[in-house]
């Protein structure tokens, strides 16, 4: 491993210019490798994510996450992709639907309803709702691990040059049939989907 970039999603949170050069002084003194540290996006920093300095980007959730945090109604993100110009980097899921399909599956003890719960049409609703602010503000964009076959059609189709996407091993490598040996070791957010994803991905 030469670099990472850490998100932000730590004990405390890197939200405000204070908690980013924290991060940065340690690293200065322990780091031997490259590094970097995402700010994350809340409701009432806005004024922080554009100001931060040096950062690799803003980081928002979209969806798996609660409290100050989430960030997933259009009327709020809006502002975010509207002010400023560095990179923006998302969780992309529809906690929305998220919520209401956890209600769904109530009761469920076997951990492979986890993927039925946060299932491809909440990572899909994500994703078009932060491509459709990135467009009408050509706002550079980041879809953090993407893991549909969905997603990855519609950015075949409709990508602006200016954003980018990622995929990461788990989402290319495990499937749903994993479950039956990994159990709830294979939760994870986002879940991880069928074979067919695998193989668009």
């Amino acid at each position: 491993m030469t670099s990472f970039l850490e998100m932000l999603n730590t004990h405390p949170l890197t939200t405000p210019q204070a908690a980013l050069d924290d991060k940065l002084n340690r690293a200065w003194q322990k780091c031997l490798a490259n590094y970097g540290f995402f700010i994350g996006a809340m409701p009432e920093n806005l004024p922080d994510l554009t100001s931060a300095n040096p950062t690799p980007g803003i980081k928002i959730f979209m969806g798996s996450m609660h409290g100050n945090l989430l960030v997933n109604e259009e009327s709020a993100l809006d502002p975010f992709f509207a002010n400023g110009d560095r990179l923006i980097a998302v969780h992309a899921e529809d906690q929305n639907r998220i919520r209401d399909r956890r209600a769904q599956f109530a009761g469920s003890t076997d951990p492979a309803i986890h993927s039925q719960i946060q299932d491809n049409q909440a990572a899909l609703n994500a994703t078009q709702l932060a491509l459709k602010l990135s467009k009408k503000y050509g706002r550079r964009l980041h879809i953090l691990h993407m893991s549909t076959a969905e997603e990855t059609d519609l950015l075949r189709h409709e990508k602006p040059a200016w954003m980018t996407a990622e995929v990461t091993p788990q989402h290319l490598l495990l499937n749903i049939n994993d479950y039956e040996k990994l159990g709830s070791l294979l939760q994870m957010n986002p879940s991880i989907r069928s074979p067919h994803d695998n193989e668009v991905l």
